[in-house]
């Protein structure tokens, strides 16, 4: 594999990725300290770092057309014309979520012959001290360590080389990666490449629009059914408080018999039933005072 204009540039057959690959979150927010029988260095990503890659991966294969997976971004491109085409190679480079880290490809003048410079294209080196947590795995226990790292250390990271020509259906200028997010930390942060496409809701209102309309017009009702009970009111009180018109014509009176009274002995009869009052000794049945 070569470098140029710190870009990696492969000689394989290039392999499709026209969709967005989404990785699982450890690939962006897991630290390993990785060990060889002579030599150590750290890693981005889980111990199994296959499932952090699209399929088709190699150390020397370029997917075109491609685009970058999600939490990654273009770290660098350069385009070339190609039998009167413009093609344009990229390096796709990943993100540690739990940090603002954003690894970069390494630079085309740095030479040496460690393993994982062949594989791993990119790296991140701390300007200043910092600090950070790795894990571990020795004769199959985890361990997860703090630690720090001063200026001239290394975080390496396995990164996608990306081409596309001129006439190629997708762009990765164009392309939108899926959010990644990181469940293990309380911070993350997610990046995506800058679009032409607009997405467009059914109203083009957010929920908190929504929710403050629906809101306004309850209060709205509330304030017209007062008022209407209030005016309902009013008129009542002036109905029962309107004087009498002493001018007005003598009010229609009674039939002279509407009812007809009772004989006398019927009179008599309906007294009879009333009971007479008991003697205090005789009530039975209620509590007396």
């Amino acid at each position: 594999m070569s470098i140029t204009s710190d870009t990696a540039v492969s000689t394989t057959a290039p392999v499709p990725l026209t969709t967005t690959f989404q990785p699982p979150s450890a690939c962006l927010s897991d630290l390993w300290l990785v060990q060889s029988s002579s030599l150590k260095w750290m890693n981005l990503g889980p111990a199994n770092t296959t499932e952090c890659l699209p399929s088709g991966y190699s150390a020397s294969s370029t997917y075109s057309p491609g685009v970058c997976p999600s939490g990654w971004v273009m770290a660098s491109n350069f385009t070339t014309q190609v039998s009167n085409k413009l093609q344009t190679v990229g390096t796709c480079c990943p993100q540690y979520l739990p940090s603002s880290w954003v690894f970069s490809i390494r630079p085309s003048d740095q030479t040496t012959t460690e393993p994982w410079y062949s594989t791993e294209l990119c790296q991140f080196a701390p300007q200043t001290t910092i600090f950070y947590g790795y894990t571990w795995t020795t004769e199959g226990k985890t361990t997860s360590t703090p630690s720090e790292m001063k200026p001239g250390g290394l975080i390496n990271a396995y990164g996608l080389v990306v081409e596309w020509h001129s006439g190629d259906s997708i762009d990765p200028a164009t392309v939108t990666p899926t959010e990644t997010s990181s469940t293990s930390t309380s911070t993350s942060t997610s990046t995506s490449t800058p679009t032409t496409h607009h997405s467009t809701g059914s109203s083009g209102l957010s929920t908190g629009a929504k929710a403050g309309i629906g809101a306004g017009v309850a209060v709205g009702c509330v304030a017209l059914l007062a008022l209407l009970a209030f005016f309902l009111l009013r008129r009542r009180k002036r109905t029962a408080l309107r004087p009498i018109d002493r001018n007005a014509g003598p009010s229609r009176e009674l039939d002279s018999n509407p009812l007809h009274e009772a004989d006398a002995g019927k009179e008599e009869k309906v007294l009879a039933q009333i009971p007479q009052e008991l003697e205090g000794s005789e009530t039975t049945g209620f509590k007396t005072q």
